[in-house]
């Protein structure tokens, strides 16, 4: 099977045969362009079973990224619990007038005391502690309306991309 630019190759040359011929399309011009024809079906349907191919392996990842993250947040959890664990014992320890610390050849575990602040009513906070953020964005739409009607606009432009999609039966 003949690749893109062999077939867009083909196209041209087909072209050129009957721009040579005057316009006149020869008996093996016209077997030439069902050929050509053919050919390109037979690539068209070969990139449509590769996309779909794509798109089914995006949708296995996909799965694959919600069971990972669904297994990430049970060890997350699992690891947040055994830690309770290790604060328990070594609060107890604590207890005991000993340091709250484990030491062996592993590494060692001790507790660490952070102040934090817990918000308790939101509302009275901001009015006092409160920050305003804005963020400027450009209004696409608009812009688009005016560029339509005018073309006077410096730093934008109206481009026409081109873009192909696929629909299935």
């Amino acid at each position: 099977m003949p690749n893109t630019f062999e077939l867009r190759n083909q196209y041209l040359n087909w072209l050129e045969a009957i721009e040579n011929d005057n316009g006149e399309i020869s008996p093996e011009n016209e077997t030439a362009l069902f050929e050509w024809i053919q050919s390109v079906d037979d690539k068209g349907q070969a990139i449509y079973f590769m996309i779909r191919k794509c798109e089914a392996s995006i949708d296995e990842c996909k799965t694959l990224e919600d069971d990972f993250k669904a297994q990430r947040r049970k060890w997350e959890n699992r690891k947040k619990k055994i830690q309770g664990y290790l604060t328990t014992l070594l609060l107890l320890k604590g207890e005991t007038d000993e340091k709250p610390k484990f030491k062996g050849p592993w590494g060692s575990a001790y507790l660490s005391r952070r102040k934090t602040v817990q918000i308790i009513d939101e509302e009275s906070v901001l009015k006092t502690f409160g920050i305003e953020e804005t963020i400027r964005k450009i209004d696409r739409d608009a812009l688009k309306k005016h560029l339509q009607q005018s073309d006077d606009f410096e730093g934008a432009r109206i481009i026409e991309t081109v873009s192909s999609s696929i629909r299935s039966r």
